[in-house]
């Protein structure tokens, strides 16, 4: 009965859950950073300890090295650059925000609607923006070698989730917070809406067997963004949304074969031969030693 709720009901479930979870206790006057760091924490412990039971794919079980890579992710790669950019250039842009309202009359952002409604609108703005940051990061070959840190992984457990570049995390997450700030986004829309981003996130990546059907038609489920996570350049350069599929549904990029056994005999991570340092140093200097860690010159650039 329980490996059905994980297979149908965890996903949305936890959606809804973190969401409603976050609400209650902003408005019980929780600081938002508690708000945003508990809800993380919680899904990071659930996810990881679900997959050790309930594991899909042994194949795609991590190892002790990315473990300790992926925790050093969590801790510096992904909250360093988003708080320099805060700090650098919050009061710009906040300034810049009431300029823009000064000259077309009126606020931007829709303070009067319910929260949920809020989160929607912030939702739908913000993933537009991510899924074309996230298919230039793919399709752009100077680009690519920032991102390809994500997809080094030959295993698929849910720390991966947090395994980002701090440049990449610098330019993605500082343009999410420009476009909030700039119309006008309270601070709590912007919490639920990382919230909602991490917890979708963490199970994204989660190695325990999920199915949706229609739903994968709007969310980007876990089902959908595995293949995304494919070594096969034409499967891995697709299926961009964070939270939401429907951009890749209107731009033509989204994609789910069925035969998942495909996707466990291609594999994952990177093209063969790829040499990857799995150290956290290793993943960080990734990008500026690209070219010397492909198997020939022919796979220099994706």
């Amino acid at each position: 009965m329980f490996q059905q709720f994980l297979k149908y009901g965890f996903y949305p479930c936890s959606l809804v859950g973190s969401v409603a979870a976050a609400i209650f206790m902003i408005k019980s006057g929780v600081p938002l950073l508690v708000v945003v760091s508990c809800m993380s924490l919680f899904f990071i412990v659930t996810c990881f300890s679900l997959e050790l039971i309930y594991t899909e794919n042994p194949e795609w079980r991590f190892d002790n090295q990315e473990f300790r890579s992926d925790i050093l992710h969590a801790i510096f790669s992904n909250t360093i650059p988003t708080e320099v950019f805060r700090i650098l250039f919050y009061g710009v842009i906040i300034s810049l925000a009431t300029k823009l309202d000064g000259v077309v009359g009126f606020t931007l952002w829709p303070h009067k609607w319910p929260m949920l409604l809020e989160l929607l609108l912030a939702v739908l703005v913000i993933e537009f923006m991510s899924y074309w940051i996230h298919r230039l990061l793919h399709t752009v070959s100077f680009l690519w070698p920032i991102h390809a840190l994500h997809h080094c992984s030959r295993n698929y457990y849910c720390l991966i989730g947090l395994r980002k570049h701090p440049v990449q995390v610098l330019i993605t997450y500082g343009i999410r917070l420009t476009v909030l700030w700039l119309i006008g986004a309270p601070k709590e829309i912007m919490a639920l809406y990382t919230v909602l981003a991490s917890t979708n996130s963490m199970i994204q990546h989660t190695n325990i067997p999920m199915k949706f059907g229609f739903p994968s038609w709007i969310f980007a489920t876990p089902e959908i963004h595995r293949w995304h996570h494919s070594k096969v350049i034409n499967e891995s350069n697709n299926n961009y949304g964070d939270i939401l599929v429907i951009y890749d549904v209107l731009f033509g990029s989204r994609i789910l074969p069925d035969n998942m056994s495909k996707l466990y005999h291609n594999g994952m991570g990177l093209p063969d031969g790829t040499k990857v340092d799995n150290s956290y140093w290793g993943h960080l200097k990734m990008p500026f030693v690209w070219k010397s860690i492909q198997p020939d010159s022919n796979q220099a650039n994706k």
